[in-house]
């Protein structure tokens, strides 16, 4: 294994950290994961070959460290940031120091560390909701910032932070992967973790969030793997600061969604479906939106699973 296969994972303990990893090893590369291991440290991570894996466990916003472990990496890839969209409603500092303090921290650290390729796990939620209330929309790449949570904005501005770092030094290349909702095992929070919880607590009734007609985008973690897989083996980039699309092609609603949960839990028990608001969801959410995937594509990736077998499956796991 030589130096220069070494990849820097920030935030490689959080849930597509921990899918990504193997797979990197797995195709030659070495990691070395970078998190403040906020709920501990999983026992695959701990029985990991130490001949091709390393941890560091830091904030991003300890610079010495940081700096010290991109010394011998060649590429950044960088998944940290707060998972949790909806506590970011009630505490968007945590978007701060998480999603900007420590983008611009990591970017600081690799102009020290002379590290010239980063990919970054960006959001559908730099985008917003659709421009028309209640239409679906289709957003590609070209398409304005216009994000309504801290979340949203906090990767809109990291993006802003990367573009500058790649415009910095004529070697630097950044590919931006803008991801829809990833679901998947691992996973800690969303609508998945969230019902099957509520599921598994309740007698009679299985509350939901808005009226369920909510609809949205779903892709599994193995397809978002294999996205990351894809953009990090390109080697056609052309421009210094490149995003990307990433989701499958159709939606799918709230409520569906919570009656795969209720078919999972049949034998067990039987559930009624009960919205809890008028028609929202939680407040930033955005929803009818789908991504334009079309120039991720025309590298070689496509979404393997569709957004009910996305979700199917993550019920599954979860489980």
């Amino acid at each position: 294994m030589t130096i220069n296969n070494e990849i820097v994972i920030t935030g490689g303990l959080g849930f597509i950290g921990l899918h990504l990893t193997p797979v990197l090893i797995d195709h030659g590369y070495s990691v070395h994961i970078i998190d403040k291991a906020e709920f501990g440290v999983p026992n695959q991570v701990e029985d990991r070959d130490s001949n091709f894996f390393k941890l560091t466990i830091a904030d991003l916003n300890q610079t010495d460290v940081l700096t010290q472990t991109l010394m011998n990496c060649s590429t950044v890839i960088h998944l940290a940031a707060n998972s949790d969209t909806r506590r970011s409603t009630f505490y968007p500092q945590v978007d701060l120091q998480e999603g900007i303090c420590a983008t611009f921290s990591l970017t600081s650290a690799m102009k020290r560390a002379g590290v010239n390729k980063l990919l970054f796990a960006s959001s559908q939620h730099i985008y917003g909701p659709s421009p028309t209330p209640s239409k679906l929309h289709t957003f590609s790449e070209d398409s304005p910032y216009n994000p309504i949570s801290s979340y949203g904005s906090a990767k809109a501005s990291s993006e802003m932070l990367i573009r500058s770092w790649a415009a910095s030094a004529p070697d630097n290349t950044a590919s931006v992967l803008r991801f829809s909702n990833v679901v998947g095992s691992y996973q800690r929070v969303g609508i998945i973790p969230d019902l099957m919880k509520k599921a598994s607590r309740a007698d009679k009734i299985l509350p939901i969030l808005g009226d369920g007609n909510q609809c949205r985008n779903y892709i599994h973690v193995s397809d978002a793997v294999k996205a990351l897989l894809c953009v990090l083996d390109c080697t056609k980039q052309s421009k210094c600061f490149e995003p990307f699309n990433i989701g499958s092609q159709d939606f799918i609603s709230a409520k569906r969604i919570a009656e795969i949960v209720v078919e999972h839990h049949a034998h067990k028990k039987t559930l009624q479906i009960a919205p809890e608001f008028k028609s929202e969801g939680w407040q930033g959410d955005i929803t009818a939106t789908l991504l334009a995937v079309d120039k991720i594509m025309s590298l070689g990736w496509a979404p393997e699973l569709s957004s009910e077998a996305a979700v199917r499956l993550a019920v599954q796991e979860w489980a």
